[in-house]
């Protein structure tokens, strides 16, 4: 079974890598070796940046919460192993 990691990359290593692609002075290829990162991940952080050092930060996976409150009455029925259980 293949084990699969991700490589975390530094902020410095993000914003020197798209700064020196925006230069226009290197191919994708030479700074994608130089820095040890793929194609997708240097247009994803090329994508994001706005100039500041900010913007590469990871951004959270975390789903948004949507801001509606579920309440519950004073009965609720919940099923636990197969079996109905009223709570009062």
């Amino acid at each position: 079974m293949a084990i699969l990691s991700q490589r975390f990359h530094y902020i410095k290593t993000k914003f020197h890598a798209v700064t020196t692609y925006r230069t226009g002075r290197y191919s994708v290829y030479h700074i994608c070796t130089k820095y040890h990162i793929s194609k997708a991940s240097l247009m994803r952080w090329n994508k994001a940046f706005d100039g500041t050092i900010d913007s590469l930060k990871e951004k959270s996976d975390k789903p948004k919460p949507t801001g509606k409150i579920m309440w519950l009455s004073s009965f609720a029925s919940y099923t636990i192993l197969g079996l109905i259980c009223i709570v009062i």
